[in-house]
């Protein structure tokens, strides 16, 4: 059977003004913009400045230790959860004690090992996005890669309203 290639989701990345504006508070609740990395792919220009190709949304939740921090994680999750699948938009959630996690990402701030706490990480980007318009400066062949599209934004700012 042959596999057909993925259709690019109605969501195209956004446009450097537009993103600034709808991730600078989400930036201040902690959300990092951070390189998508793949064992299949380089990044041979990190320096490209405000392009959301190959780019996700990653932030990490400090839970308190013990019982209230587990149950405030489960309660969280399960909002969340329900918000996943309104939306249609599944992130990468990795879910661990403080004492053992490894973050996804150099960007990220993390609590000290010490503190024994919960953390709650979250990566959203969209797998196939509508790729930027011919022509543009990042996308000459209109190539379809990941990127931060305002999916990505709208599951971001609906999970801090949860928070």
């Amino acid at each position: 059977s042959t596999t057909r290639p993925k259709r690019p989701s109605p969501y195209r990345l956004l446009q450097p003004h537009t993103f600034l504006a709808s991730f600078a508070p989400l930036h201040v609740q902690g959300w990092r913009l951070d390189m998508i990395t793949t064992s299949t792919q380089e990044f041979e220009d990190h320096s490209r400045g405000v392009d959301l190709q190959d780019r996700r949304l990653v932030r990490i939740y400090d839970f308190p230790p013990e019982r209230e921090g587990w149950v405030g994680l489960s309660r969280f999750f399960t909002k969340i959860s329900d918000i996943i699948q309104e939306e249609n938009h599944h992130p990468g959630i990795i879910i661990s004690p403080s004492t053992d996690y490894n973050p996804s990402s150099t960007a990220l701030e993390t609590p000290s090992r010490s503190q024994k706490t919960y953390i709650l990480e979250i990566t959203t980007y969209t797998h196939t996005p509508m790729p930027p318009k011919l022509g543009t400066e990042n996308n000459e062949q209109g190539i379809i890669r990941p990127g931060v599209t305002g999916k990505d934004i709208r599951l971001a700012e609906r999970f801090e309203e949860v928070f």
